[in-house]
């Protein structure tokens, strides 16, 4: 058994006199460093928890947390730090939204109580309140919603929108109290006259929020979140509004006897005598109709009498209006999404291909100390290296942890000036929801070239949107996914050669990757430890041609060296390729810079791209946000459409209704005869 080192070099060779020790230097050590990991200076373990889907991000980091600690708490010499926490962000815009929805109910409740002056029908009004938004949780459970930052802005916005079906209910109920109709028959009565007003006005209300679920994309997601709690909400405030409120205003109030006087004089004799007896209905109506108004129904009649007289000026400040309106919205910055805020900081960078990890942990280890001598800066975290092959990465990453978000932009704008010297800096861009998004996929502005064509065709055009990118102004971070100048060995095999020697390519690439880049060959145990015995060419033979066209391949017929059935000549080549739809791609992506209108922007690179003249087999595409907008905008005709057909019968309905018409038709009569009563008496002629 193999119990040591020299063990193994006692090995005998099969076939052979030699032993492994005589063709092979074995040393016990540890595998060549291919990636750098520090903690503020000093070297650290690097760990990451990525959560499956479906799981619930805040149970995920919670359970992981409570793991470490007991980790922690029983290894205390070791220490930790998380740099990243995508939970934190989510908890703390959940909370945010929770403080919306409550300030939002209590500035309800004081906006009703201002206008009632009544502090128990202010109570009644908002007591149903609390089972509408109880009830939406379990109508968004039965659509499969979960609880989340859009349903909770939807749930924040339904507070001012459900009570107004409750407010329009009482404020009749006590109208009718007012003229001393009992309690029971109030509620009844009131209810009744404004059920088909109320039940428009909620339906218009559903009929505009329900379309937009129909939209597709990140769109179609943001929106059906968002409009089908909405929806829901409404559809309960009108349950709520003909049955909780009705019943608590019948039961929990006493009834007021009429006094007898009339708040309003009676008209003229002529007046009278001119009009046609009313039926019991229209005088009940009317009595309702005619109760004195308050102090704010005095100064709207009277600042309506004053517009009446001057009625160019109402229509010369809306055109106003509307004129500064236009004027104020066409200097507005137009995006998909707004970007976000977080407490974290991720900054990356690409040394020059073929460079080797000592030259770019010498960068980042430069660039380190800048960073953490910021004073908004509590760690740093960096990450050297790509994946170890042959001489190293040529990557580093940085997440630098902040004191607060509110610092993000101003640390992201001082070290942008203070990195300038790390090739292809690049900062991360903060989505909406604070996580970050990396690469060039996660830029906010991407242009997608593709074709059958082989990628040395394609580069060149490549290179022309790049360089029509780059005069565009307001870009940062501009970047292409295609990296070409990759060091490698091209081993041009002779088919006849090999076909003949029972080999295939498989076999022969196998070979050389085994013997370049290391193969397990087994475990050697000591004292229950397990230690991989990786079998490799030393490192100064694996950039040597002639070290390699030496090597022995077994065959069927015997060995045979790679020299003499393969040519073999460097190279370089792209670091990566992309394929889709069976096509080539190549994309180039751009971040905006901060104080830049994304939208302006979009419209500069398009009329750039399509001034670059390229062959017809050869496709330029949008992606990032840019098709996520275009996939919602391209719906929204047919949802426009769709909200004003719905829109249009509760309108209807609330017109149509018989006490809204009488209503009108009496504001009508009175302010006819308001109007007479001040025209100037003709005399006769």
């Amino acid at each position: 058994l193999l119990q040591s080192v020299d063990d193994i070099a006692r090995l005998p060779i099969s076939g052979t006199p030699y032993q492994v020790g005589d063709v092979a230097t074995i040393e016990d050590g540890v595998a060549e460093v291919s990636t750098y990991a520090r903690l503020n200076g000093q070297d650290a373990v690097t760990l990451s928890v990525v959560k499956r889907a479906g799981a619930n991000t805040i149970n995920v980091a919670t359970n992981v947390k409570a793991q470490l600690d007991a980790l922690f708490v029983a290894n205390p010499a070791l220490t930790h730090v998380i740099t990243t926490d995508d939970a934190s962000e989510v908890r703390a815009q959940v909370d945010s939204s929770i403080e919306e929805m409550v300030l939002a109910a209590i500035a309800a409740l004081l906006v009703v109580l201002l206008f009632f002056r009544n502090l128990p029908n202010t109570l009644v009004t908002m007591a149903g309140l609390p089972i509408i938004l109880i009830a939406a949780f379990g109508a968004m459970l039965l659509f499969g919603l979960s609880l989340n930052i859009l349903t909770l802005l939807a749930l924040a916005l339904s507070v001012g929108l459900v009570i107004d079906d409750a407010i329009v209910v009482r404020e009749n109920i006590f109208r009718y109290m007012e003229r001393g109709f009992a309690p029971m028959q109030a509620a009844s009565r009131a209810t009744a006259e404004v059920t088909l007003s109320v039940v428009a006005m909620t339906l218009t209300i559903i009929a505009v929020f329900v379309p937009v679920t129909f939209t597709t994309g990140t769109t179609g997601i943001i929106f059906k979140a968002f409009g089908i709690t909405v929806a829901c909400a409404m559809a309960l405030s009108l349950v709520e509004a003909f049955t909780f409120a009705p019943m608590l205003s019948a039961r929990l109030f006493s009834g007021k006897k009429a006094d007898g006087t009339n708040p309003h004089p009676s008209p003229p004799a002529r007046e009278r005598a001119e009009r046609p007896a009313p039926t019991a209905s229209e005088a009940e109506a009317e009595a309702i109709d005619h109760d004195a108004p308050d102090w704010l129904g005095r100064q709207y009649a009277r600042v309506l009498r004053w517009s009446l007289r001057r009625r160019w000026v109402p229509v010369v400040t809306a055109l106003a209006i509307l004129a500064i309106s236009t004027v104020l919205a066409s200097t507005l910055q137009f995006g998909f999404l707004p970007e976000g805020k977080s407490s974290t900081v991720t900054i990356s960078y690409e040394s020059p291909i073929g460079s080797n990890l000592a030259t770019t942990d010498a960068l980042a280890r430069r660039a380190e100390a800048i960073i953490r001598a910021d004073p908004q800066v509590t760690a740093v975290q960096t990450d050297v290296g790509g994946d170890g092959f042959q001489s190293g990465g040529d990557s580093g990453a940085f997440t630098v942890r902040l004191v607060n978000a509110d610092a993000n932009d101003a640390v992201r704008e001082r070290l942008r000036d203070q990195l300038g010297f790390l090739p292809k800096l690049v900062f991360n861009r903060v989505q909406a929801d604070g996580s970050s998004s990396e690469g060039i996929a996660g830029r906010a502005i991407q242009v997608q070239v593709r074709s059958s064509r082989p990628l040395a065709e394609l580069a060149p055009i490549a290179a022309n949107v790049e360089q029509a990118l780059r005069a565009v102004p307001g870009t940062a971070d501009l970047g292409s996914s295609l990296v070409t100048g990759q060091p490698e060995l091209r081993v041009a095999l002779d088919p006849v050669r090999i076909k003949a020697l029972g080999l295939s390519a498989e076999d022969i690439q196998s070979a050389i990757s085994a013997l370049i880049g290391g193969d397990t060959a087994t475990t050697l145990r000591q004292s229950g430890q397990d230690t991989n015995i990786v079998v490799r060419l030393a490192p100064d033979q694996r950039s040597d041609l002639a070290a390699l066209q030496n090597l022995s391949l077994s065959t069927p017929s015997g060995a045979v060296l790679l020299g003499e059935i393969a040519q073999i000549e460097r190279g370089s080549g792209p670091a990566s390729i992309s394929r889709a739809n069976r096509l080539y791609e190549i994309i180039i992506g751009t971040n905006v810079a901060p104080g830049s209108d994304e939208a302006a922007m979009r419209a500069q690179v398009q009329a750039a791209i399509a001034a670059i003249a390229r062959p017809a087999d050869v496709t330029i595409g949008y992606g990032g946000q840019q098709r996520d907008q275009d996939e919602g905008r391209c719906c929204w005709p047919s949802v426009r459409w769709l909200s004003g057909s719905f829109s249009s019968p509760p309108r209807y309905l609330a017109w149509s209704t018989p006490s809204i018409s009488r209503r009108r038709a009496q504001s009508c009569r009175v302010w006819c005869r308001a109007r007479r009563s001040r025209l100037p008496t003709r005399r006769p002629v």
